[in-house]
């Protein structure tokens, strides 16, 4: 990881006082939730999700609009490369800018996205404004509460660019959106209809009981979720997590008999052959050949595409696109995200 090898994950440690403050006036001043990462999972970083208003219209200002987790450990993290040594964090910091200023041109030299960098540049403006308004220091001492923004000022003018870059990028997404080339529903249902007779040939064996290997056996699961995500518009996370309880429901929903068949026979003939002694497969229908439950229905059909370029080499592999479901759900603004040609 570029960042770590840089030392831009490294923190002070989370009892430092001053950052300790800081977590305090975020939750019971901001009431701002999520305020720092636990450090069993320190290497997982949750993102906010911009809104492009947000970009357009005052982001900077809006508490409310924008609640950014793990403020403390951005603000941490900027500190300790501003100072590399000691426990305890140095309000002389705030005299070297050019550290913070290298820190950010660092971030965005390992491909972190702007909205990553405006995180950082965020908390670190929060945390100056709870030094010059809440510590005793900065009413008495009228030099350290210009320092304090001083700072501020200078972190902003470091966010501009970064802004621009966040609504460029936005309007860019925005534009290969609506304006982009689309597909049709008949264009991501393409890979059901070509792989349908390999299925068939499976599903076959498990009508006779013969041996199916486990590289059918996964296909034929992979066909299963692709029945759920692209015919009934399922997010693969619901997908993800339909249990062998709720199965029945969604069973009653499907319309055509081979869709009943087939997940009937991968339920009764492969998922059975999955479950291990001492495995929690959290009685999830979809399971890996580990017995655990399947990560991502996304990629299970990513792979199912591939499935599909072995039978027709002509074939392009399709990009990640969003479609929408239908008239009925286009009409409620409901979107899926699944693999398109």
């Amino acid at each position: 990881m570029k960042m770590k090898k840089m030392g831009l994950y490294a923190k002070f440690p989370s009892e430092t006082a001053l950052l300790s403050q800081f977590k305090d006036y975020l939750k019971n001043t901001l009431l701002v939730t999520k305020c720092q990462q636990d450090v069993k999972s320190y290497h997982i970083i949750v993102l906010s999700v911009l809104l492009f208003a947000a970009c357009c219209n005052g982001y900077a200002g809006s508490s409310t609009q924008m609640q950014v987790a793990f403020q403390v450990d951005n603000v941490s993290r900027i500190l300790r490369y501003i100072q590399p040594t000691g426990k305890e964090v140095h309000l002389d910091f705030l005299t070297k800018s050019k550290e913070a200023i290298t820190f950010i041109r660092e971030l965005n030299s390992v491909k972190m996205s702007p909205s990553t960098i405006i995180n950082y540049i965020k908390s670190m403006i929060r945390f100056i404004e709870h030094l010059k308004l809440d510590l005793k220091l900065a009413k008495k001492d009228q030099a350290f509460h210009n320092n304090c923004q001083k700072y501020i000022d200078i972190l902003k003018t470091l966010r501009k660019p970064v802004l621009k870059s966040l609504c460029t990028d936005t309007v860019r997404k925005r534009y290969d959106w609506f304006i982009g080339d689309k597909q049709t529903l008949h264009d991501c249902q393409r890979v059901l209809r070509v792989t349908m007779k390999d299925m068939l040939g499976i599903y076959g064996k498990l009508l006779e009981r013969k041996h199916v290997d486990k590289k059918q056996k996964t296909l034929f699961r992979y066909y299963c979720e692709g029945i759920l995500i692209l015919k009934h518009f399922q997010r693969p996370g619901a997908v993800q997590g339909m249990t062998v309880n709720t199965f029945p429901t969604v069973f009653l929903q499907l319309v055509e008999y081979y869709m009943l068949s087939f997940l009937d026979h991968y339920y009764l003939e492969i998922r059975s052959g999955y479950l291990k002694d001492g495995v929690d497969d959290r009685d999830k229908f979809f399971l890996s050949l580990s017995g655990r439950p399947v990560s991502s229905a996304t990629n299970d059909l990513r792979r199912l595409h591939e499935q599909l370029v072995t039978l027709q080499p002509e074939y392009v592999k399709p990009k990640p696109k969003r479609v929408t479901q239908g008239r009925e759900m286009q009409a409620r603004g409901d979107e899926i995200a699944i693999w398109s040609p």
